[in-house]
């Protein structure tokens, strides 16, 4: 992407899956399929226990019906695997179920009869998409690089935030009269005394 300019999340999104190996997607978050759901943290609390706080001194993990191997390397023996059960209470099925109920109601028994994201019990998570004037103000300097064709993409600058000319132009102007002015360093009168013990200047 080196010397491209590129104005739009679909355009960074086709320049990227043209690289080999790689796969990206965009997730609009604005599209009814692919909401932001929160409070997840209350969910998880009711049923998975806290990760030990040691946890993050390994760097290969194991789990297998709810019971999680640490392992600091790969190579790590197995009489210094560290393990827990991640699970309240200690029922897979039981927490499979209950899980289930809270994310979809008590029609869904299975993940496989989930068809629609709006059956998701969760509050949706509603996205502060407005900047701030300061932010908006900053972003219209820019706006007249970016082609017609795309910028209807970028927010629109309400009246009165974005710059006059005769604003530039005064802030132009101050800006040249500061770095015109000259800073002259002030004197320095020496003084010394002679044999007699005179001051002289």
């Amino acid at each position: 992407m080196r010397a491209q300019n590129l104005y739009t999340l679909s355009a960074i999104v086709s320049e990227l899956n043209a690289i080999k190996s790689v796969s990206t997607e965009f997730l609009n978050h604005q599209s009814s399929w692919r909401p932001f759901l929160g409070d997840w943290t209350s969910l998880l609390k009711k049923y998975f226990k806290s990760i030990p706080p040691n946890y993050t001194g390994n760097y290969f993990f194991e789990i297998d019906q709810g019971i999680v191997s640490m392992h600091h390397l790969v190579s790590t023996p197995d009489n210094e695997v560290v393990q827990f059960s991640m699970l309240l209470p200690e029922n897979i099925d039981s927490v499979r179920q209950a899980i289930l109920f809270d994310l979809f109601g008590s029609g869904v028994k299975s993940i496989d009869d989930v068809t629609l994201v709006d059956m998701v019990k969760l509050p949706r998570v509603e996205l502060k998409e407005q900047l701030t004037n300061k932010k908006l103000k900053s972003l219209s300097k820019k706006y007249f690089s970016i082609p017609l064709e795309v910028l209807s993409y970028y927010p629109t600058v309400p009246d009165g935030l974005s710059d006059s000319s005769e604003d530039e132009d005064v802030a132009a102007t101050r800006s040249r009269s500061k770095s015109a002015v000259r800073v002259e360093k002030p004197k320095v009168r020496r003084l010394w005394k002679n044999a007699s013990g005179t001051v002289l200047g």
